[in-house]
């Protein structure tokens, strides 16, 4: 249906969108509109806000246009633009399926588009007759995408709910009744989609997420039927393919919502990654090398299927050692691998890149294998500290690695145990009542899957550092007598394989995602422009790589780099950046 005073979706149009639909010919502008925009708080110089005009080729008489307040005449030929899109499209079409439902949490706001998105998943069926999903994977499924829908939600459904039983006599109704009544009304057949009228920005977002993970799954299950042959021959897993769980892990979104999926097929547990991953073919061929002219060196080499696009690899499991001589040898593997890690120039190696299989410490994500040299401009002092900390072994994460000066946390892949934060997180409280709400409460990090066992209970480090440090010291030197032989092989192997480049701390663009589902983004899409306009503050970054991070953010993705060796340009999604 068509809601009364719908062109106020021309909201979720971007400035970009705004500068090309508006009327940009009006004479004697004063900029008073840029001014107001600059004043606000931002980590822009002049110079940085210039440079950023030059790289998305607008003019500031454009910039004064795209940040002005929208009146009706603007709103209605933005809301003719935003009829056209896709995602709006979509929206539409999400809302136009009759479905009776009784909303009993703040998930109903999210009703809509999660059957919209199950009934997709059931389609999937009819189109591959091969492939199937029981009853606990779509339960998964469906728990899953709820999941990421209400992390783009959840604030906004938060302020609404507190805004709108401001309304709500309070002498007439207690805390859970106002929170139903609040429900009842908001979400409703006939009411829903006027909540979505007002948080036009999240209507865009929501919209687009579901288009790509639409997309995302069909790609997975084309790639599981695609690959029915080699499923047999590396993992014994035949036809029919009963899809038993299939879940996005809690790691990064990158490239139209792609991330790491553990997959269960006829009860096998799988992990599938959107790309070819030929890094770890390379490296376990690397491996057998080393064990082929090295006495007492032994790592597990995972089982994998290597498509267009896609890796399949199995799921490492963090098994018990039988025995401590396990335990033992588990550390000196460790150290094995600690030294190869260091001398082949690993980076970001921690606690969750990693898991104990028995004697087997097994790297499960090794896209930073190899580390980029990175040239940057840097005082004196402060270059030298970075050029130690860079080429140290500490800097692979393998070793035992501090985050937050003194407030220490060991995220290295020595160590996994549970750790209480130096600060406070966020927390939903009351989310069933009119007193919901977020507030700072004490965190931990989880227990991860790196630490050995016996007899079910983990087996820390402290009591076996003599067996790292010596096998460390017995592969560094092994390495560096071979390193001719060792050279040769890396070449040969790996001189095609892409290498990550990380030229941010990930948590600073988890931080930027964060602060971009505040309400007010939510209502305004510019408004999570002047949050991402921020990043074009820092001189580390170049301008065109800083344009391409935040068309990533924009999608509500990690940004992501990649380069080859002997290569001078940097990759990402749509293409290259030179030199």
């Amino acid at each position: 249906m068509t809601l009364e005073n719908e062109y106020l979706f021309g909201y979720a149009t971007s400035m970009e969108e705004r500068v090309s639909v508006l009327d940009t010919t009006i004479d004697n502008y004063t900029l008073k509109n840029l001014k107001k925009w600059k004043d606000r708080k931002s980590l822009l110089s002049e110079a940085d806000f210039q440079t950023m005009l030059k790289f998305k080729n607008l003019s500031e008489v454009q910039y004064d246009l795209a940040v002005s307040p929208l009146n009706d005449t603007s709103l209605k030929k933005l809301y003719t633009f935003v009829k056209q899109q896709n995602w709006f499209k979509l929206h539409k079409k999400i809302f136009s399926i009759p479905r009776i439902y009784t909303p009993k949490s703040l998930e109903a706001a999210l009703h809509f588009h999660v059957k919209f998105y199950m009934d997709f998943v059931s389609s999937l069926t009819t189109k591959y007759p091969m492939i199937s999903f029981d009853s606990t994977c779509i339960n998964s499924i469906e728990k899953n995408i709820t999941a990421q829908f209400m992390e783009l939600a959840q604030k906004t459904l938060v302020w609404d709910v507190r805004s709108k039983l401001e309304n709500i006599s309070k002498n007439t109704l207690n805390e859970t009744e106002a929170f139903n009544y609040y429900l009842t009304h908001r979400f409703g057949t006939n009411t829903i989609e006027y909540f979505f009228l007002e948080y036009p920005t999240l209507t865009r977002l929501l919209s687009e997420r579901l288009m790509y993970a639409m997309d995302n799954l069909e790609i997975i299950i084309n790639s599981i039927k695609t690959s029915k042959k080699e499923l047999s021959t590396t993992f014994g897993i035949k036809p029919p393919f009963s899809i038993n769980n299939l879940q996005s892990k809690k790691g990064d979104s990158h490239n139209k919502g792609k991330t790491t999926t553990i997959l269960e097929i006829n009860h096998v547990l799988l992990v599938y990654k959107f790309r070819d991953n030929n890094i770890l073919r390379n490296y376990n061929l690397l491996l057998n090398f080393i064990q082929k002219n090295k006495a007492n060196f032994s790592l597990y080499k995972s089982k994998y299927i290597i498509g267009k696009n896609f890796c399949i690899e199995e799921f490492i499991c963090n098994e018990n050692c039988a025995t401590e001589k396990e335990i033992i040898e588990y550390y000196q593997n460790y150290g094995s691998l600690a030294a190869l890690t260091y001398w082949l120039g690993s980076t970001d190696l921690h606690k969750d890149n990693l898991v104990a299989k028995g004697k087997y410490p097994v790297l499960i994500d090794i896209e930073t294998l190899f580390r980029t040299e990175e040239r940057r401009i840097y005082s004196d002092d402060f270059a030298k500290i970075k050029y130690f900390e860079t080429n140290s072994a500490i800097s692979t994460g393998m070793l035992p690695m501090y985050k937050y000066w003194k407030k220490q946390i060991d995220y290295s892949a020595l160590n996994g145990m549970k750790q209480k934060l130096p600060f406070k997180v966020r927390r939903l409280l009351n989310e069933s009542n009119g007193k919901i709400g977020f507030e700072l409460c004490e965190a931990y990090t989880s227990l991860s899957n790196n630490i050995p066992k016996l007899n079910g209970c983990h087996v820390t480090y402290k009591n076996y550092c003599q067996y790292i440090i010596k096998s460390f010291e017995e592969m560094l030197s092994w390495l560096c007598k071979n390193s001719k032989a060792i050279y040769t092989r890396i070449y040969e192997d790996f001189h095609t394989s892409p290498i990550r480049v990380v030229l941010r701390d990930t948590q600073d663009y988890h931080n930027f995602l964060d602060f971009s589902t505040h309400p007010s983004c939510m209502v305004d899409y510019i408004e999570r422009e002047k949050i991402f306009e921020n990043l074009w503050s820092n001189s580390f970054v170049t301008p065109q790589i800083a344009l391409h991070e935040i068309a990533a953010l924009y999608r509500h993705d990690i940004p992501y780099f990649y380069t080859l060796p002997y290569s001078k340009d940097i990759y990402f999604l749509d293409g290259k950046i030179d030199n």
